[in-house]
C-alpha cells in the first residue's frame, strides 16, 4: 500500500492542495478503506479531518489517479479492475465561482486562482494517463468553460449538453 501513498503523492503535488500534504504521502488503510494523511503535528487523520473541499477533492483525483496507475502496472496476476474513472463535475469545490463570463460577480477576487485550480485538475488527470500510455480513460461530466481545458493534452471535449442537448436523450425515457 506504500506504492498507492507515493503514487497518490506524486499526484497531490501538482494540485490545489495545502502544502503541507504535498511532503509526507497519505496512507491508504486496506482496513479501514479509507486515505489517512498527516497532520500539521505530525498525527495521521482520515481525510473525512481533512478541512477544505479544495483538499478534499484534490486528494480523491491523486488517490483514483493513484489506483489506476497501481492496477495497470500490476503484471502477476494481471488486475481485473476496470481502466476507466468517471468523475462528475470535480471543480464543484469552485461553484459558482467558475462559470460563465458574463456570469462572474465583477467583486469576485480570486477567479483566476480558481480557474488555474480546476485546470490544475484537468492536467494532473491527463498526465496520469499520458503517464501510463493511456491504458486507462477517464470520463469528467463538468461545466467549466473549456478554454479553462481545451489546449491540455490528452483531453478532448466530446459533447456540450445544452439547449435541449442532454446527456440521457429524452426520448430514451420518455418514449414516443
Amino acid at each position: 500500500m506504500q506504492e498507492i501513498g507515493a503514487l497518490t503523492l506524486e499526484r497531490l503535488k501538482t494540485l490545489d492542495v495545502d502544502d503541507n500534504y504535498k511532503k509526507i504521502a497519505p496512507k491508504f488503510s486496506l482496513k479501514e478503506l479509507g486515505i489517512q494523511v498527516h497532520g500539521n503535528n505530525g498525527t495521521l487523520h482520515f481525510l473525512g479531518e481533512v478541512g477544505s473541499a479544495s483538499n478534499w477533492v484534490s486528494f480523491h483525483l491523486a488517490f483514483f489517479c493513484a489506483l489506476q496507475e497501481y492496477f495497470i502496472n500490476q503484471t502477476n496476476p494481471v488486475s481485473s479492475v476496470t481502466s476507466f474513472t468517471v468523475f462528475d463535475q470535480p471543480s464543484q469545490v469552485y461553484f459558482p465561482r467558475v462559470r460563465k463570463e458574463l456570469d462572474i460577480d465583477p467583486e469576485y477576487e480570486n477567479k483566476d486562482e480558481d480557474e488555474e485550480a480546476v485546470k490544475k485538475m484537468f492536467m494532473t488527470i491527463a498526465s496520469s494517463v499520458t503517464k501510463m500510455q493511456k491504458r486507462w480513460q477517464v470520463i469528467i461530466l463538468e461545466h467549466a468553460r473549456s478554454d479553462i481545458y481545451e489546449n491540455i493534452e490528452n483531453v478532448v471535449e466530446v459533447a456540450e449538453w445544452r439547449n435541449g442537448v442532454k446527456l440521457i436523450p429524452e426520448d430514451w425515457y420518455k418514449g414516443d
